[in-house]
């Protein structure tokens, strides 16, 4: 596998809590992989994730674990520590067609970690397409990065179903800003936002309601809000029910 002589484009694809349900990748696209949120409870020897390469090329993939910035749920930023997770292996060729299992080990200390509620972290996958000898020495490659949110959950909060801290979610309008409120100690994510019947951008949607606190979304001006409509991503990433919040 040749890349030094290539031009390099980054493209980053964040995606939510696993992904967006919308966006999910089948047997048509490069990736493949199973939708499930990637939550690790304290006390877990590992968690997995899996990507299956449907492409007739293979990919070097470099795994990592980053950290996220929670206000955007889009940008990865750098901190002087390191995640409290490893992600192995770091480097694997993966095959046309082949199935690949990376593993998720906690490593840091539990005591630094808040015990009242989830913490979130980017486990991200850098897919660097192969080159045959035949290739001229300068072209372009288009190197994805595949983020996916992972989730650490206390022994405190054991049982919790995100069907039911859902209950505890609220919204208020603030201009052309919906605020949604988590009382919950668990992370929500969403499957749709609509006001007035209308989705509000998909980019918006990357961003999580963190627990015990807020999260703002923008949606395009409109003149009387009438109703708000959305619908939670359970730990499958499958949409729960839709619900309907009327706005007088």
């Amino acid at each position: 596998m040749n890349v030094l002589n290539s031009r390099i484009f980054f493209i980053t694809t964040l995606i939510l809590g696993f992904f967006y349900c919308q966006l999910a990748w089948s047997a048509n696209n490069a990736f493949e992989f199973s939708l499930q949120r990637m939550t690790y409870n304290e006390g877990s020897k590992s968690i997995s994730i899996g990507l299956r390469n449907n492409e007739k090329k293979a990919y070097l993939v470099q795994a990592s674990m980053r950290w996220l910035d929670e206000s955007t749920g889009l940008q990865l930023i750098d901190k002087k520590e390191n995640p409290p997770f490893i992600l192995t292996p770091l480097l694997q060729k993966i095959e046309p067609e082949e199935y690949y299992e990376w593993v998720i080990k906690f490593t840091g200390s539990e005591s630094t970690i808040p015990t009242d509620r989830e913490s979130v972290y980017i486990s991200q996958f850098r897919l660097i397409p192969s080159t045959s000898e035949e290739t001229p020495n300068v072209q372009m490659n288009f190197i994805r990065a595949l983020n996916f949110k992972v989730y650490y959950r206390p022994k405190s909060l054991e049982g919790i179903e995100i069907k039911d801290a859902e209950k505890k979610l609220s919204f208020s309008i603030d201009g052309n800003k919906i605020i949604a409120k988590n009382d919950s100690p668990i992370y929500l994510a969403f499957n749709t936002i609509k006001i007035n019947g209308k989705e509000i951008e998909l980019q918006e949607l990357s961003k999580n309601v963190p627990p015990f606190g807020t999260q703002e979304y923008l949606f395009s001006n409109e003149k009387k809000i009438t109703s708000i409509h959305w619908q939670i991503l359970d730990e499958f990433m499958f949409p729960l029910d839709e619900k309907i919040k009327t706005v007088n």
